[in-house]
């Protein structure tokens, strides 16, 4: 539908380094980042491909207007905030194992479990009718 409309350019590498809300780096300058509302059909196929997850659908939908141009939104600002710490920095690299310097000691078997005891004699039986 070509609701959205997107203007970028490449940052400067020597520019500090800013970060989107999911921890991905920025690596574009963004001048005009425009959606056009009263052209989306709402499939939601834009939030799929969406690098950084900053498109996403609500359910919001009573959007009724005289004006069509009330439905265009301007998302780019100049002068914007950005963050410059990562907000999800990648998880610390498990340490390595330290190197054995001798050998493990061999382990020992365990004990064999105890023999089961005798079987206790038969019980003598007892004649009916009494002994």
């Amino acid at each position: 539908m070509q609701c959205i409309y997107i203007k970028a350019d490449k940052r400067d590498p020597k520019a500090p380094a800013i970060f989107a809300a999911n921890g991905q780096g920025i690596k574009l300058d963004v001048t005009v980042f425009d959606i056009d509302m009263s052209l989306c059909c709402y499939c939601n196929l834009c939030t799929y491909p969406c690098p950084t997850d900053c498109i996403y659908m609500t359910p919001e939908y009573e959007f009724a207007t005289t004006d069509l141009s009330n439905h265009l939104y301007h998302f780019a600002k100049k002068g914007a905030k950005f963050l410059t710490v990562n907000p999800k920095p990648p998880a610390p690299k498990p340490a390595a194992p330290p190197a054995a310097a001798a050998p493990a000691a061999p382990t020992t078997p365990p004990a064999a479990p105890p023999a089961p005891a005798a079987p206790a004699a038969p019980a003598t039986p007892v004649p009916e009718g009494g002994a």
